[in-house]
């Protein structure tokens, strides 16, 4: 009863559209197939000679025979074009007034309801209503195939230097323009990437839905999406739990010290209690508290500390004992998400401090420092579990600590099993306990600077994490030669280490990394085989990078070809692909060093310092990806698994989860059924239609502030807005770097670019649309302030192309005017 409810309604709108639909054609509707008078397509020869005549204008000759008996196409393209006539939209709603009488005749039991809506229609017209051809009509309709079903067999064949016939396209009437430019990059490489100025890749699946445009759904729309997932809900921890934690560490400390302190009168053990407050103190002030009551010499050495780390410029420091060497102040400065207010930028500057002060192992009074903080920690389990707290969430995240932590030595105290003041008087003991220490860094530290000119082995009280990429990036240098013929490496050799053949061969033979560095190959090879070892299952930040990794594939490899899973599409097996997934990557990448910044070791080169007729239906594609899509869900488990496992569900990170997670796994199953063979469903068509809005909604919910609703992305403010993101992930200052050259190196994100993809579907060629990202990678002078999201956004508003990779001109199509779907088609009838 409902489902003819809905029937009627949509009736009683059909006959009102049928009867405003006035307007009159006497020429073709612009943008439709060439040489096509649509409106004369009522009534036309039946014996004309179609050998002349372009799939696309034999299927739309074809479908008028359908349409001028009033059929209801379930393609969106084909009900939109013949509605642009002045009597298609009448002898359709003639038909559906025929079709609903069947439903009093013959009602639908529950079963056929429950069905594909569109199925059931169609069924049910061709069994009640079917459509009756004259001889004339059957024998066009037979000869119109027939030379169809020749011409789909060229979809293939090319003029030499072309793998695509682009004659053979059913849709490029759907741009207004077909600029020759992109026809022959289409032509060449089955795809072309146009520069454009989105602001968010959903918002172009968006325009394909409004427009009728056919959707490719790229790895990289669900990427910018767990990127901004991860980001968001990172941040949401260390408001509502990590920011709080902190604090009752350094007041939990900061009690413990003082008690320690007081309880001996060893001057060696009070020196570095007397230390260790005002050590403490600063993190608590930077954080927003207030110092505590200290002696003036005290108090002093937390306003100075607490100013160097404001100002974010590199500076001496005779507190940290950095007189000879600059401490990093500069990375105090807040970037990354931590712009976003001033609780978050307090909080990043105290994690700083205690992520970055070091305790040397070579300087006994630091030493001293670092085990008297040890046996605290030891020895109260109060303060030992909210350090766990915060560390042990951040490892499961992002990785385990690179330099050894306060924590690791406090478990070598605590196999001693002897009183704190035993340990820290014994000369002996000192000195076993530092070898230990020692022998652990040696095995446990990777991301040194080439020229170190302070200790050799450091602890902190919280390291930061080692993530593979970093001793990549550490690695790729020439440190030996002076000057350097090698200052900084390139996120390119990252994917190289990774096993992308294709990263390799723009290095070598279009970047000629081993002509400037002939040491280059070899120290690639070495990486190689130690990023073999790495088990990228073990933190949320590793799995990550393994999905980017699994996008690339070399086409000439018998290896990798062995792995290409069957029905892969023609573009995706080209060397130019490769190099659209390496884009892909590389944006993914800078996207995850962006939300990982506070926590993620830097490389440094040197210290420094309804019913009726059913809606029809718009093609879509997934990108086939099918390694990728199968690790994109892994990690998508992984982390709410950590969330799970930690406690850390807020009421906000806890709501797109599911949306996440089902999106993942709808993209797998739909890549799985396009190598399969097989063609989407309605349903599945549905959902790809509708992706761009279905990805903004998720966003929004993740972009809302504390009891804001957001109704559109116009409603969001501040950096979140803009895609485009920036993060420093090296700094090119080794001693063999001339001063005028040194730098800080930054990967980052530019605006949404699009993408044009030529799919066959069912034997038939499509032009479809997506949205990509735009990869940048650039060095700044090293006495710069370090660049943050506010800034590098700004920055492209001047220049937008800045930072573009030359490797990636090949893939690209710059056009003066960008391709704007056909504004005249839009909509279907409306019956």
């Amino acid at each position: 009863m409902k489902a003819r409810i809905l029937l009627a309604t949509a009736l009683l709108l059909t006959l009102a559209s049928c009867t405003q639909r006035t307007s009159s054609h006497d020429e073709p509707a612009q943008g439709l197939p060439p040489r096509i008078d649509v409106e004369s397509l009522l009534d036309f020869d039946l014996s004309m000679d179609i050998s002349n005549l372009t799939l696309a204008e034999l299927r739309y000759y074809r479908s008028a025979i359908y349409a001028r008996k009033g059929y209801c196409f379930p393609e969106e393209d084909l009900r939109s074009v013949f509605s642009t006539t002045t009597w298609y939209d009448s002898l359709l709603c003639a038909r559906c007034t025929q079709i609903e009488d069947t439903y009093s005749e013959h009602p639908a039991d529950d079963s056929e309801w429950q069905r594909d809506y569109r199925e059931t229609y169609a069924e049910r017209a061709s069994m009640y209503v079917p459509l009756q051809f004259t001889p004339e009509e059957q024998d066009f309709i037979r000869r119109v195939e027939a030379r169809e079903a020749e011409l789909y067999k060229l979809n293939f064949t090319a003029p030499e230097g072309e793998i695509v016939n682009t004659a053979n396209i059913l849709n490029p009437w759907q741009l207004e323009e077909f600029p020759e430019q992109l026809r022959s990059a289409l032509a060449h490489n089955g795809f072309a990437i146009v520069p454009a100025d989105g602001i968010q890749l959903f918002h172009l699946y968006e325009q394909n839905d409004y427009n009728v445009f056919p959707s490719f759904v790229t790895t990289d729309l669900y990427l910018q999406l767990f990127h901004f997932y991860f980001d968001c809900t990172l941040r949401e921890i260390e408001q509502n739990c990590l920011d709080s934690c902190v604090n009752a560490l350094c007041d939990q400390l900061a009690a413990d010290i003082t008690r320690f302190g007081a309880s001996t009168s060893d001057p060696a053990v009070r020196a570095s209690a007397q230390w260790l407050q005002d050590y403490i103190t600063i993190a608590k002030v930077l954080l927003g508290g207030q110092p505590a009551n200290n002696a003036k010499t005290h108090a002093d050495n937390v306003v100075t500390e607490v100013a160097n780390c404001e100002k974010a410029e590199n500076n001496f420091s005779a507190f940290l004992g950095y007189t000879d060497t600059m401490f990093p102040y500069s990375l105090f400065r807040p970037r990354g998400h931590y712009t976003v207010n001033e609780r978050l930028q307090r909080y990043f500057r105290s994690m700083m401090w205690l992520q970055t002060v070091t305790f040397a192992t070579d300087r006994p009074e630091e030493m001293h420092r670092a085990l008297t903080l040890a046996c605290i920690l030891s020895h109260n389990q109060q303060t030992a579990e909210t350090y766990r707290r915060i560390v042990e969430p951040l490892e499961f995240l992002l990785g385990k600590p690179d330099n050894v932590s306060i924590m690791q030595l406090a478990q070598e105290v605590t196999k001693l099993n002897m009183p704190a003041a035993a340990v820290l008087t014994d000369k002996h003991l000192v000195q076993q306990l530092t070898s230990r220490i020692n022998d652990i860094a040696e095995q446990q530290t990777r991301i040194r600077p080439k020229h170190q000119l302070t200790s050799h082995n450091k602890l902190n009280l919280m390291p930061q994490r080692y993530m593979p990429d970093a001793e990549v990036l550490q690695e790729m240098v020439d440190a030996d030669t002076n000057p350097t013929r090698r200052k900084a490496p390139r996120a390119l050799d990252i994917m190289a280490a990774l096993g992308s053949s294709a990263a390799e061969r723009i290095l070598i033979d279009e970047l000629r990394e081993a002509q400037r560095w002939p040491k280059y190959p070899l120290q690639l090879d070495s990486m190689r085989r130690r990023m073999n070892v790495i088990n990228w299952k073990e933190t949320v930040a590793t799995r990550w990078i393994d999905a980017l990794s699994s996008l690339t594939f070399d086409t000439d490899s018998s290896a990798d070809k062995a792995s290409v899973p069957a029905g892969t599409p023609y573009f995706m097996l080209t060397p130019a692909w490769q190099r659209k997934c390496l884009n892909t990557a590389l944006a993914s990448y800078a996207e995850l060093k962006h939300d990982a910044i506070l926590y993620a070791k830097q490389p440094f080169g040197a210290e420094c310092g309804g019913g009726g007729p059913p809606e029809p239906v718009i093609r879509g594609y997934v990108e086939p990806a099918i390694h990728f899509w199968r690790k994109a869900v892994a990690l998508n488990d992984e982390f709410q698994r950590v969330l799970q496992l930690y406690d850390l569900w807020t009421e906000k990170n806890s709501a797109p989860v599911g949306s996440v997670t089902e999106l993942a796994r709808f993209l797998l199953a739909c890549t799985e059924k396009e190598l399969a063979g097989e063609p989407l469903s309605n349903a599945d068509n549905d959902q790809i239609e509708v992706i761009g809005s279905t990805v903004e909604y998720i966003s929004l919910d993740l972009a809302r502030g504390a009891d804001q609703f957001l109704m559109s992305w116009d409603d969001v403010q501040g950096p979140d807005r803009n895609m485009a993101c920036v993060a420093d992930v090296y700094t090119a200052n080794m001693l063999n770097i001339p001063n005028e050259e040194k730098a800080i190196i930054y990967e980052a994100v530019g605006p949404a670019y699009e993408l044009y993809v030529i799919v066959e579907i069912q034997g038939q060629l499509w032009l479809t649309r997506g949205a990509v990202f735009s990869y940048r990678e650039f060095g700044q002078p090293l006495n710069l302030p370090r660049l943050n999201d506010e800034e590098w956004q700004k920055k492209l508003e001047q220049s937008p192309d800045f930072g573009v990779p030359e490797w990636m001109a090949p893939v690209t199509v710059p056009l003066t005017k960008r391709p704007t779907p056909n504004a005249e088609i839009l909509y279907s009838s409306g019956c």
